[in-house]
């Protein structure tokens, strides 16, 4: 079940799914058990709430394969259909995990250049004036005076 997390997690699966798939694993094999994912590490506790059994596993956060995604998908209805021992299920998941990517940095690489650019980045957009003071402000303000910093909109109001 731990084999199972690790690879999900390596390739890619969101952390809500993982967790979801773990529990629905726990349930099918009479494992009671808690799990939280971060992107680097697992956690499982096994057990009643008060004699848990914790495990943590270090994982190197890999890039997104939806093919291998796939696979592991697959392998996890068997198991839960009780179709294929965990053992097997195991050296499923290790084939799977080891395998070679179907396509290498050649043709993935014109790929990801075809990605869409990022949205752009930076100080927001400048704010509209006001054509008017408020009076409390200009009252207490004195005269206007610029923002603290270069990019902030310019409001008539007080700084």
């Amino acid at each position: 079940m731990l084999a199972l997390g690790a690879a999900l997690h390596r390739e890619g699966i969101p952390a809500h799914r993982l967790e979801s798939a773990l529990t629905e694993m726990g349930r099918r094999l009479d494992l009671r058990g808690q799990y939280f994912s971060t992107p680097t590490s697992l956690y499982a506790a096994f057990g009643p709430d008060g004699d848990q059994r914790l495990s943590l596993i270090r994982v190197d956060p890999g890039e997104l394969h939806l093919e291998k995604l796939s696979q592991l998908d697959q392998v996890t209805k068997v198991v839960l259909a009780g179709e294929l021992h965990t053992d097997e299920a195991t050296a499923r998941i290790d084939q799977i995990v080891d395998a070679p990517d179907r396509y290498g940095p050649l043709l993935s690489s014109p790929a990801g250049a075809a990605e869409p650019a990022p949205a752009p980045s930076g100080p927001p957009r400048r704010a509209r004036r006001s054509p008017h003071r408020p009076l409390s402000c200009s009252a207490a303000a004195g005269p206007r005076s610029e923002p603290p910093w270069p990019w902030a909109p310019r409001w008539d109001c007080c700084w």
